[in-house]
């Protein structure tokens, strides 16, 4: 019977960009791809989310839940039935489950991250958060070196219940409760954006799980769903000498309060230094503008990461929705 993979993934664009890359390796093999928009081998089928109307984590389970099942459903009437599922969703995998059908979940962080996530559910949880406030505690998490209080995922310092990050730690929480649950039977498999050559030990570290390294995924030219003026941020890197710009990027998803913007832009100001800024449209603020124009520096919506990091005028790199806003004191002294 010929193959025929689903890819679900969460829809920010740092979710789809690696599925969307990784369906170009499975479309090199003898299988048909589905995920959730064709041209040929590929077939996207979109669903709703649920946030069409209200708070997008607390419906997303719910209302997708119905219209994956029912693409399940129609794929299998259509005589092209899912044999396998491809997920960063946990909660998708209880749909596989429920129609017969393997799932695997794609983990698109490096390995090294996979672990640490990993020993903090299952026994680091209780020594961070008491040291939470403590940025230089050292954690020596096993198979791989030890890291910092400020180095670990910033949504492993959370310290409030209402932090607006808070329904994704418990996504992250559901994650590996999903892999507990696989122990019984097989060691459950999960395919990682890496290669044994860079982190042969954080693969072998959980030794529960049977990780899979498939990367390195990395973006195809014009793979990126947003359409960035890339001439026009391209040409300004350009001008700029070797070593001198700081990037920053928030992201397709984070959202920054005004007082933390505030802070950000003092920090980009006293560094001194022309800087790149990647920010939402919809989070700023009339001081990112003034400030782009006033220091040398250029904002923009979105932009190629894999461009902007190979670029050799970039001597100071954040992606600040993965490293979080807790770092930028950090930072601030980096750029000093």
């Amino acid at each position: 019977m010929e193959q025929h993979f689903l890819i679900v993934s969460f829809s920010i664009q740092g979710h789809i960009n690696p599925a969307l890359r990784l369906r170009k390796r499975l479309c090199r093999t003898d299988v048909t791809f589905s995920t959730v928009v064709d041209d040929g081998l590929i077939s996207y089928i979109p669903y709703s989310d649920g946030f069409n109307r209200g708070d997008y984590v607390s419906r997303i389970r719910d209302v997708g839940w119905k219209t994956l099942s029912a693409i399940v459903r129609s794929l299998a009437e259509r005589g092209r039935p899912v044999t396998c599922v491809i997920l960063s969703l946990p909660w998708m995998a209880d749909i596989a489950c429920h129609y017969g059908i393997p799932s695997v979940l794609y983990w698109i962080q490096p390995a090294t991250i996979f672990a640490i996530y990993h020993h903090y559910f299952h026994s680091y949880g209780g020594v961070i958060a008491s040291r939470v406030c403590d940025p230089c505690f050292e954690v020596a998490v096993s198979g791989i070196p030890p890291v910092t209080i400020r180095e670990l995922p910033s949504l492993l310092t959370i310290t409030v219940p209402d932090d607006p990050y808070t329904s994704i730690f418990e996504s992250f929480q559901e994650i590996f409760s999903f892999l507990d649950r696989q122990k019984s039977g097989a060691k459950p498999r999960v395919l990682i954006n890496t290669f044994d050559e860079l982190e042969a030990d954080a693969l072998a570290v959980v030794s529960e799980v049977k990780l899979i390294a498939v990367g390195p995924v990395v973006a195809c030219s014009g793979a990126d769903l947003f359409e960035p003026d890339e001439k026009r941020y391209m040409e300004w890197l350009d001008s700029r000498p070797e070593g001198s710009v700081v990037s920053l990027s928030f992201g397709s998803l984070a959202l920054i309060k005004k007082r933390q913007m505030e802070e950000i832009l003092r920090g980009l100001k006293e560094s001194g230094r022309p800087y790149l800024l990647a920010v939402r449209k919809d989070n700023r603020s009339g001081a990112v503008e003034e400030l782009g124009e006033e220091n040398g520096g250029m904002v923009v919506d979105w932009c190629s990461q894999v461009r902007v990091r190979q670029h050799p005028v970039v001597g100071v790199l954040r992606d600040a929705q993965r490293s979080g806003t807790r770092r930028w004191t950090a930072w601030r002294a980096e750029c000093r």
